[in-house]
């Protein structure tokens, strides 16, 4: 992922798909570190995939850039598949559990409602 390309919404959308896809998509090389935190290797991206996936919602935190706290969700055109991500990022000291989950929520919101836009029932 380049800078300024948000890891939440990527996230976001790569919870959406199988495991294997996503191993196979590794293995034509990594993205560039940006930062200390950021998830290097397809086998500790995976459980936070888990973790998407039951949430509805991705988390970076501080994975692109440090200090930053990004919460992301998928839309989902006509066929189900993700067409885009919609992300929010605060300060990481915002980053309370609490305000997490409403942040993630919220989202969850917004992109189901972008997503009856784009078709998807």
């Amino acid at each position: 992922m380049a800078e300024g390309i948000n890891p939440a919404t990527g996230k976001a959308i790569l919870g959406i798909l199988n495991d294997g896809y996503i191993g196979c998509r590794f293995e034509i090389g990594r993205p560039q570190r940006l930062a200390v935190h950021r998830v290097a290797y397809c086998d500790l991206l995976l459980p936070e995939l888990t973790l998407v996936r039951q949430r509805g919602h991705s988390v970076d935190n501080g994975q692109i850039r440090e200090g930053m706290f990004c919460i992301g969700a998928p839309e989902h055109d006509f066929s189900g598949q993700a067409a885009a991500g919609l992300a929010v990022s605060i300060l990481e000291q915002e980053a309370t559990d609490a305000a997490v989950d409403e942040i993630g929520g919220r989202r969850l919101d917004i992109a189901s409602s972008l997503s009856s836009r784009l078709g998807n029932i």
